[in-house]
């Protein structure tokens, strides 16, 4: 995305600001931040994110998609004729 917002760096400082809801649909949670990171630091993205669910930090986009996997078996909400 070539913005240092979405970099670890960038992740690190919206942490630091509590923008966690900036960060949670950007990150893939690959964990590759932590690996190349020359401090060891764990931002720790999984329990972030579970924060902003907990807290009502879901999209429109989110909740619809839920509502789609809950009821049709995937996200798109389309019902499978098998």
């Amino acid at each position: 995305m070539k913005r240092e917002s979405v970099s670890p760096r960038g992740f690190a400082v919206l942490t630091q600001k509590q923008k966690f809801d900036k960060i949670m649909y950007v990150c893939s949670l690959c964990n590759n931040c932590k690996t190349v990171c020359p401090y060891g630091v764990d931002l720790k993205l999984n329990e972030m994110r579970e924060y902003v669910l907990a807290n009502g930090g879901e999209t429109a986009a989110l909740k619809s998609l839920m509502e789609n996997l809950r009821n049709t078996g995937n996200p798109f909400g389309v019902v499978s004729n098998h």
